[in-house]
């Protein structure tokens, strides 16, 4: 889950810590963990242990289908 301020949080409703940060360049969507800017990410939440995956191309995908579905 993403807010206003580009905040990636736990998908878990009860936990929503954050997770990383949302950098947008040349038209994609990238996290940044640290020092690190990711285009891929797996791993767990160290909070409450909700699984978190995040890809470029599935946010690419995403975004193609709801274009599409808007069509």
């Amino acid at each position: 889950m993403t807010d206003d301020n580009n905040v990636v949080t736990c998908a878990n409703q009860n936990c929503r810590v954050e997770v990383a940060r949302l950098v947008h360049a040349d038209g994609a969507s990238f996290l940044q963990v640290g020092g690190l800017l990711l285009r891929e990410a797996h791993g767990i939440c160290i909070q409450c242990g909700t699984p978190f995956h995040w890809s470029v191309r599935d946010m690419l995908f995403e975004k193609l289908v709801g274009r599409l579905l808007k069509v």
